[in-house]
């Protein structure tokens, strides 16, 4: 079988997206705020541009920004505290040590789900297991606004690359070694 990347054109080799990228991992501990946890970890480790790749565990509290309908163009988004017992069922996001977005979806008992923008309160309630990727070559800088907006290093998108999220070896940093930023409660 020919590998899918074969077909992908470009001025250089084609590299699979995340070649380069450095993978981190740690648990937030119960009684913890998951989301302040996260953006810290970004902070305490000047990541230039990171995403979620994956949290599972259970929070007690999580406050959403909701999506904005149609009908209230240009009102102020709402949210949502959750309260009880829920599952992180999915997690995503970008961050950096500025800026962070990241949205989630939660069940509760019954199967019903939620899911938004995680504004703050996300409090663990057992455990959550947390997975950050570091995309080098790739920056969260703010645009005309003020809002993050990612972007390749030096306002340029690889054509190496699926998406762009891979650059040439000679155009790596490594980001610096990793460590939790979790206290004790």
């Amino acid at each position: 079988m020919a590998n899918h990347l074969e077909s992908i054109t470009g001025s250089g080799p084609v590299l699979p997206v995340g070649s380069f990228a450095r993978y981190f991992a740690f648990t937030v501990p119960e009684g913890h705020d998951l989301l302040q946890i996260i953006t810290d970890y970004a902070k305490n480790n000047q990541l230039p541009a990171a995403y979620v790749v994956s949290c599972v565990g259970s929070v007690s509290t999580a406050t959403l920004k909701c999506a904005p309908s149609k009908k209230s163009a240009g009102a102020k988004p709402q949210t949502k505290t959750l309260k009880g017992n829920f599952v992180v069922c999915n997690m995503q996001g970008t961050l950096s040590g500025r800026y962070s977005k990241i949205c989630a979806q939660f069940s509760n008992k019954n199967g019903e789900m939620y899911g938004g923008e995680l504004v703050g309160g996300v409090l663990v309630s057992d455990t959550c297991e947390v997975v950050i990727c570091v995309m080098p070559g790739i920056q969260v800088v703010p645009d005309a606004g003020g809002l993050p907006q990612v972007m390749s290093a030096g306002n340029q998108w690889s054509t190496n690359t699926v998406a762009g999220f891979g650059m040439q070896p000679d155009q790596q940093k490594a980001p610096p070694p990793a460590t939790p930023a979790v206290a004790s409660p």
